[in-house]
């Protein structure tokens, strides 16, 4: 259930600036609120994700399409605690993640390995943002990647994995700066929580070794 849960949230900066009688200048504007859409296809499973976010807070609705029909799964990060819960269940999950949900967006975009193990495609442009695009290609994976061209918020803006499973996530719409009501991001008082670990995969057990010799 996780794994759908931590669907991407995309958060980003647009810089631009230009004064008179002076060279022309880039200047970053810094984004304290957003609004974001997505759209996701992850093997037969169809995905759009309507998210919105103000400081270190953050909601994400997300509609899915599956073989089991219809589901709308809701997530809230407020700081680095995390509440999931599918719409019409009156139980969710409730998490402490590593760090809050504006350093898990751009974590990706920061790691060094990208730019060392990935080939530069050039540029494209993404929900009229400017992209860096990358190809990771090796005979476990194949992806290309598209991040908006910012030092600070280097988002992922859209993803197509070819291998080891066929997935792509795209950006459709985004905004700045918008007013964003508190209430936002109020957790429903009517939902049994339970405390879950962030670790999706167990860990082996202690007793569990190799007969392999």
């Amino acid at each position: 259930m996780k794994r759908m849960m931590i669907i991407g949230f995309f958060a980003l900066i647009v810089a631009m600036g230009c004064a008179k009688k002076a060279p022309e200048k880039k200047t970053e504007t810094r984004i304290t609120s957003g609004r974001m859409v997505t759209t996701s296809t992850i093997e037969e499973n169809k995905m759009k994700s309507v998210t919105v976010f103000s400081g270190n807070k953050a909601r994400s609705e997300t509609s899915l399409t599956t073989s089991e029909g219809e589901k709308k799964v809701v997530q809230v990060w407020i700081g680095r605690r995390v509440f999931s819960w599918v719409v019409g269940n009156k139980s969710g999950q409730t998490m402490s993640a590593p760090k809050n949900w504006v350093e898990m967006m751009t974590a990706f975009g920061r790691d060094s390995k990208i730019q060392k193990s990935a080939k530069n495609m050039g540029t494209d442009e993404i929900a009229g943002l400017k992209c860096d695009v990358f190809l990771i290609e090796n005979p476990r994976e194949k992806e290309k990647l598209w991040f908006y061209e910012n030092p600070q918020f280097p988002i992922l803006l859209k993803s197509i994995s070819y291998l080891p499973r066929e997935s792509q996530t795209t950006t459709e719409e985004i905004s700045f700066n918008i007013d964003v009501p508190e209430s936002s991001f109020d957790v429903p008082k009517d939902i049994d929580f339970e405390e879950v670990d962030w670790e999706i995969t167990e860990k082996p057990k202690k007793n569990e070794t190799s007969s392999t010799k």
